[in-house]
């Protein structure tokens, strides 16, 4: 219950503070458990392979999705990343408290090959040569991937 003459209400600012610190947690937390229900390995991605349509997939039709859970929590992981040829992709690494903390793609690191190693914030080893790190500032990390396509022909030429 509130003061006398206060506007604020203690368990409503309580409640509002829980919501902000563990609705990202349990979002998150869903999302492993729905890959799981799918049998997706943790530290693979996930990608579609046809367009997207009303029924599935994604919101847009010029856009191929894909997700990865990685598990940081011993050691790094390393996404390599083929030469996309000018496509437009973008991979944002998002922490458990729905931080995006780092982004590769085009607008980013360019669309060359490259070799990203993604540890947790206890890992305490050696970048091998050739490498970028990004470091996840919790010990999973949820990677989301979007690839740019043109029509249904193209779709076989950006899964390559």
């Amino acid at each position: 219950m509130s003061e006398p003459g206060s506007d604020t209400n203690p368990q409503f600012e309580l409640a509002a503070d829980a919501y902000v610190w563990g609705f990202s947690r349990m979002l998150y937390a869903k999302y492993l458990r729905d890959l799981r229900k799918v049998n997706a390995p943790l530290n693979r991605f996930m990608v579609m392979d046809r367009m997207a349509s009303p029924n599935e997939g994604g919101i847009n039709v010029d856009t191929l999705y894909g997700v990865a859970w990685l598990d940081l929590a011993r050691e790094p992981v390393v996404i390599d990343i083929p030469d996309a040829r000018d496509r437009y992709y973008s991979i944002a690494l998002i922490d458990v408290h729905a931080y995006n903390f780092d982004y590769i793609g085009r607008r980013t690191t360019g669309t060359d090959a490259q070799k990203v190693l993604v540890a947790g914030p206890e890992w305490n080893g050696n970048v091998p040569v050739g490498m970028k790190l990004v470091r996840s500032p919790s010990r999973g990390s949820f990677c989301f991937l979007r690839t740019l396509i043109d029509n249904e022909a193209d779709v076989a030429i950006a899964n390559e």
